[in-house]
This record gives C-alpha cells, structure tokens and sequence, in this order.
C-alpha cells in the first residue's frame, strides 16, 4: 500500500458491483438459488452499473431510490496479506425499517432475512429492526447478519438493543 504522497502500480483495477448483501444474493444465485435484494441507491451511473451487474447474475432487484443521495461505494485496496477500504455509505443512510415494512410477505415467503452493513448503516440500529427481526422469526424466517467492520468504533453492543434477537 502506497503512504499518503506516494504512488504505487497495480497489476489490475477493476469495477465491480457489490456490497455485503449484494454480494451475498449474487453468490445465491450462483448456487441457483432466486435470491431478491432490496438496496438503496442514488440516481446515478454507480446505481445503473449495479443495477446492471445484479440483473446479469440473475438477482432480482428492488432498488429504492433517494435522490438527494448517491449510491453507495467503497474502494478497496487489496493485497495479498489484507486488505482497506474506503466507503461512502451514501444512500445506504437512508435505508430505514419503515423501508422494509412493505416487503414483510415476500420476506416470509423467502423464509429467510440476510441483513448487511449493519454496524454501518446507523439507521437501521435500535429498537425498530430488533421488533422486525422478532415478528419475523415468529412467522418462521431465518435472519443472518453481516455487522461489517464499525467504522465509528463506538458499537459496543453493550446496549442490549441486539439482545432480543435470537
């Protein structure tokens, strides 16, 4: 990894589409399964790129959209021992229970909730999600979780709010 005023060659930079879920649901569907993934995005080229590259892998897509807000993006510097990166949460800061709400039937129907980003995407922290996740798992879902790396290193998880999920 280069140090700040420095430069470095790479043997390869490439685009590519994904996220934690995002990149759960292609895998999913690599193994022929029908995953959905309902994600945030802006109104932009990154949002029509991912938008494409999840339709190419055969994920069906519910996008919702926040104009005022780019779609998420993270650079990542990999090398061989490890890895960084660098994130724009951009519209995943919108994303909301009340967002997921609407989708409650289809979710039953899947029998199963994969949640990413959750350290993350600070929206979705509190009580509001933990009561989702349990009306959920009453009716029979599955829920997994991708906390992600916490960026604010102030989750502590000492606040018992992820308690009542089992």
């Amino acid at each position: 990894m280069p140090a700040l005023g420095e430069d470095t060659f790479s043997e390869s930079i490439s685009i590519l589409s994904g996220g934690s879920a995002g990149n759960v649901a292609v895998q999913l569907a690599a193994l022929g399964m029908k995953p959905s993934y309902l994600a945030p995005f802006g109104r932009d080229k990154f949002a029509n790129f991912n938008l494409q590259a999840m339709k190419e892998a055969n994920v069906h897509m519910i996008p919702i959209f926040f104009d005022a807000s780019p779609t998420g993006s993270c650079i990542v510097l990999s090398t061989s021992a490890d890895r960084a990166f660098v994130s724009n949460p951009g519209a995943n800061l919108n994303l909301t229970v009340d967002h997921l709400y609407p989708y409650t039937q289809s979710i039953v129907r899947a029998g199963h909730l994969h949640l990413g980003g959750y350290f993350n995407v600070t929206t979705l922290q509190g009580p509001q999600l933990c009561n989702f996740i349990s009306s959920l798992q009453k009716k029979g879902v599955t829920v997994s979780m991708d906390p992600q790396y916490d960026v604010s290193h102030e989750w502590t998880g000492k606040d018992g709010i992820m308690f009542g999920v089992r």
